[in-house]
């Protein structure tokens, strides 16, 4: 699943941009149109339905509501990996609200996503329970919650060092820009030009071969211009790149944390409206005041069956939040952190051994210059005495 084209429309006075987004599956070929805002409402709907799940991170809004082309393409990279992310995740690719945003065909994918942000405990049990059947043999236990907070604190610690490490590697990035630039343009425009305008000025021989400008040839401009290129062959620039969507991968991770978190909030308040509930049961029985009783209408054995009503339907909900809860746990500690461990080490040094290949033909542009000077130099020294020798003889 990919985007394969996107395109800018104007609607309502505003410009948008629409990705079109193919792939292909066993009932056949796929091809539908999304905004982004449909991306973000796929992604918050994931998140409620599937609490304790990585859900991969999409690309930062524009805050500025500026479509510049650069901004475009970097944007779709992002949702591009978003796709590619949710497909390699096998319970959220072939979920229903991801098959939705696939194959749904109507005008407004948002209006028919979104009732699904309601969800039943019961219904969430048993997709629980059918997915994540592989999980079903461990007991949840102290050793997942002590993995979970571990790296609850881990993500909290490198919040802080990843902007400093971001802040770096835009430096980085905007110093080696400027770098090998600015060599390319010292060989043409300065060194060059002050050899042959100025110091052959000074020159009592035209016989002696400029180091900077070969006469006749192209040659160190060539190589001035290989390293002007080398500004623009990514290298320290994939690591900017990585660090950006790894900070928001480490963001997506936190959220699922959160979501657990949620859920057990959740069971706790359900627990606690549930002892109310039993309370002004037992105050209604025998007569005692209470305030909610007081003002209401109804009969006592109405207020009875109602709140004999409300003690089982939260007592369901506290026992499937029950379930939910240590499955979630499950699901976080064994399949998305272990899972999201192993990915990314992987994909570290993969990234690593690109970036050093970059890097090292950056880094031969300049030496290939620098040693052809050096031979243009050296030609230039020998040649000198001769000259001299040639000149007292004369």
């Amino acid at each position: 699943m990919r985007i394969a084209d996107h395109y800018t429309k104007e609607e309502d006075f505003r410009k948008h941009t629409i990705y079109i987004i193919k792939g292909f599956e066993n009932h056949g070929p796929i091809e539908v149109a999304r905004r982004y805002r449909d991306f973000a409402m796929l992604r918050e709907v994931l998140l409620i339905r599937w609490p304790g799940c990585y859900i991969p991170p999409l690309p930062p809004k524009n805050i500025f509501n500026k479509l510049e082309a650069q901004f475009i393409l970097e944007r779709r990279a992002g949702l591009d990996a978003f796709l590619q992310k949710i497909s390699d995740i096998f319970v959220l690719y072939h979920s229903q609200e991801f098959q939705l945003f696939l194959k749904f065909s109507g005008k407004d994918f948002i209006s028919e996503v979104k009732p699904m942000k309601k969800v039943l405990y019961e219904e969430m049990v048993h997709r629980y329970a059918t997915n994540f059947q592989h999980l079903s043999y461990i007991q949840t236990g102290d050793e997942a919650k002590i993995l979970i907070s571990r790296f609850k604190s881990f993500l909290g610690k490198m919040q802080g060092k990843f902007q400093t490490m971001r802040q770096l590697s835009k430096n980085a990035v905007q110093a080696k820009k400027a770098f090998y630039t600015g060599m390319g343009n010292f060989q043409t425009y300065v060194a060059s030009v002050y050899e042959k305008e100025v110091i052959a000025e000074y020159e009592d021989h035209e016989d002696l071969a400029p180091i900077f400008t070969q006469e006749n040839s192209e040659v160190m401009n060539q190589k001035a211009q290989k390293m002007r290129d080398a500004a623009d062959n990514l290298s320290i620039e994939q690591v900017d790149s990585w660090l950006r969507a790894e900070s928001r991968d480490l963001h997506s991770l936190m959220e699922a944390i959160q979501q657990m978190e949620k859920h057990e909030s959740l069971k706790r308040k359900l627990e606690e409206k549930t002892r109310s509930y039993i309370e002004r049961r037992s105050k209604l029985s025998t007569g005692e005041f209470n305030w909610k009783n007081f003002w209401t209408t109804q009969t006592k054995e109405a207020q009875t069956q109602m709140l004999e009503q409300k003690i089982e339907k939260t007592k369901n909900d506290v026992m499937n939040l029950g379930l939910l809860g240590n499955m979630i746990i499950l699901v976080l500690a064994y399949d998305g952190i272990q899972k999201f461990k192993t990915n990314k080490s992987q994909k570290f040094y993969a990234l690593m051994g690109i970036t050093i290949q970059n890097e090292l033909e950056n880094l031969n542009s300049l030496t290939d210059y620098w040693t052809t000077l050096q031979k243009n130099h050296q030609a230039r020294k020998a040649d000198a005495p001769k000259l001299s020798n040639l000149v007292e003889q004369n």
